[in-house]
């Protein structure tokens, strides 16, 4: 994950309803807008802008149902992101993250 990729997941991430939306999705294999504007409850145009920061960091994907969106938790991108905390927490980054941190004279220790 590029330092890039890792912020747009913490920004999906920044926000209580988002995190609330993911924990419906991992709990429910797939969702349309309108049930998680009800489990929530929330407007549906609420629901719908979360999902569309959630998807823009990539952290749902959608299948066309018939005339419906249906919202799916990305897990990929989760395990991606669980691994690039790892590397913060540890003190590191990924080789490409650290060639990229050198080349701006930043310290890595």
């Amino acid at each position: 994950m590029t330092p890039e990729e890792f912020a747009g997941t913490c920004k999906a991430l920044g926000h209580p309803t988002r995190i609330k939306i993911l924990s419906l999705l991992l709990t429910n294999d797939c969702c349309v807008c309108g049930q998680i504007a009800h489990a929530l409850p929330l407007a549906q145009s609420t629901v719908s802008e979360h999902l569309r920061q959630l998807r823009e960091g990539g952290m749902v994907t959608t299948e066309a149902r018939g005339h419906c969106t249906c919202y799916r938790v990305n897990h990929r991108t989760i395990r991606r992101f669980k691994k690039s905390v790892v590397f913060l927490e540890e003190g590191g980054f990924p080789d490409a993250i650290q060639s990229e941190i050198k080349g701006t004279g930043r310290s890595t220790a």
